[in-house]
């Protein structure tokens, strides 16, 4: 064979009625493309080879309908024809191009690029199609109070089951990543708080020229980046920072810290390291430290590819508990592909994700009402229940107020903006919000369990 090839699209259902036909092929060895010929319809369409790419765009709208797209490609010397044919439907609703991307979307790519400059990472590119995409999932999330990278078709708002489905409808069909996040905030505050979380973070420490789409509803948020970049290894914090947060509060799923059961809630800032070398690179990773500059061992949880599947390229270095103001931490790690050394120092001050409301994690439950008793010595609160809210829902009134008496422990975290030491007396008629892992009540609440003080 003289080539290598991917599948062709656009496929399925589109909303854009002037999209990019793409067939992805290149010629190996001393082989080269000399012949192209694309029909859509049994009509000639005028193509060209670009990017690794047969790329063709018909000059005027489509009109809505299911079409047939065919293409050949000859060789020389061989003068051998790969021929491939694939199919996709326009949607009455489609239009020539994609709707222009919103004010959160720039003010998302605003943030996006504000982090990367300080990486030194070429800045995003907004793409109206990605923005698209973004968006529709958003509001598919918001429709239907869920999270996550999944849609279900019947379901009001569906325009794809996974991210690459989705960005096909709007045109695009290069590779891509997403980061969704269910929260109340501004597009900066959305954009630092997935890039605080390691597994989101990976998307935008890739280096090269990537496009980038944004899209909000309600607390609903989506984030897209296109492209396969170039090789090189990132590090985050990058070295030399300043400023690091002490703190990451773990609201991410999937949990990072779900090798270790015991893992607190709250934990030190987490360090990242990323190597991209290809598709299929994997990172072996021999050792990985966190030293303060004295040369002080900090402890940490280490997540690699050899453990952790949600892993391929990078490894996480999260410190086990939050780490010290303005000090400056020495990072270590060796791989058998690559070794990076680098310090950064911390804020000097604490870091606010262990004060003020706490967003969910999935697997969290929050029950909200006052304290009947309390006895902290015997590690007994027992709560008068009026409301309760899982995650990615709104809070709801209980039908009848409950009763339940939670088991506390040394480690159960008292938080409130007014008093950040956590002494505080629970007397009866106080109100809280008790966040607690989902499962039988009367278990010991564990190190991810923090009351609030309302």
């Amino acid at each position: 064979m003289q080539y290598a090839y991917q599948t062709p699209g656009p496929q399925g259902t589109l909303l854009l009625s002037r999209p990019e036909l793409t067939w992805p092929i290149r010629p190996q060895d001393d082989a080269k493309i000399v012949k192209i010929e694309l029909r859509l319809n049994g009509e000639p369409l005028a193509a060209r080879y670009e990017n690794g790419a047969v790329r063709a765009t018909p000059a005027t709208p489509l009109a809505p309908g299911s079409y047939t797209a065919e293409c050949r490609v000859r060789f020389a010397p061989t003068q051998d024809d790969a021929r491939v044919s694939w199919r996709f439907t326009v949607a009455p609703d489609a239009t020539p191009s994609p709707p222009p991307p919103t004010a959160w979307a720039r003010e998302a790519l605003q943030a996006a690029n504000q982090l990367r400059a300080g990486l030194g990472l070429a800045p995003l590119q907004l793409d109206s199609r990605l923005c698209g995409a973004a968006q529709a999932h958003a509001s598919y999330l918001h429709k239907n109070n869920v999270i996550g990278h999944g849609e279900v078709p019947g379901k009001p708002g569906f325009t794809g089951d996974n991210p690459l489905a989705r960005a096909q409808v709007f045109g695009y069909l290069a590779s891509l990543a997403e980061d969704v996040s269910f929260a109340d905030g501004s597009p900066e505050k959305i954009v630092r708080g997935l890039f605080a979380a390691p597994y989101h973070r990976l998307p935008f420490l890739r280096p090269g020229s990537l496009v980038f789409g944004a899209g909000n509803t309600g607390r609903s948020s989506g984030l897209l980046f296109g492209g396969d970049g170039v090789g090189g290894t990132t590090v985050s914090p990058y070295d030399g920072e300043t400023g690091v947060p002490t703190t990451w509060r773990n609201d991410e799923s999937p949990n990072p810290t779900r090798f270790w059961p015991q893992a607190p809630r709250v934990v030190g800032y987490p360090i990242v390291l990323a190597h991209y070398a290809g598709p299929n690179t994997v990172l072996n990773v021999e050792r990985a430290s966190l030293k303060t500059s004295a040369g002080a061992e900090v402890p940490c949880l280490l997540n690699t590819p050899a453990r952790d599947t949600e892993l391929h390229y990078a490894c996480l270095l999260i410190p086990q508990a939050p780490l010290k103001p303005n000090t400056t931490y020495l990072v270590e790690v060796v791989a058998r592909e690559v070794t990076r050394r680098w310090r950064f120092t911390t804020t000097g001050s604490p870091n606010d994700a262990d004060f003020g409301p706490l967003d969910l994690h999935p697997d969290d439950l929050k029950l909200l009402g006052t304290v009947v008793t309390a006895e902290r010595g015997k590690g007994v609160l027992q709560l008068r229940v009026t409301r309760a809210q899982g995650y990615a829902a709104p809070e709801k009134e209980l039908t009848k107020p409950l009763t339940v008496t939670l088991r506390l422990t040394p480690s159960t975290r008292f938080v409130s903006e007014s008093n950040r030491s956590g002494t505080v007396t629970l007397t009866p008629g106080l109100p809280l919000a008790v966040i607690v892992p989902n499962g039988p009540l009367d278990r010991p609440l564990n190190a991810r369990s923090v009351i609030l003080l309302r």
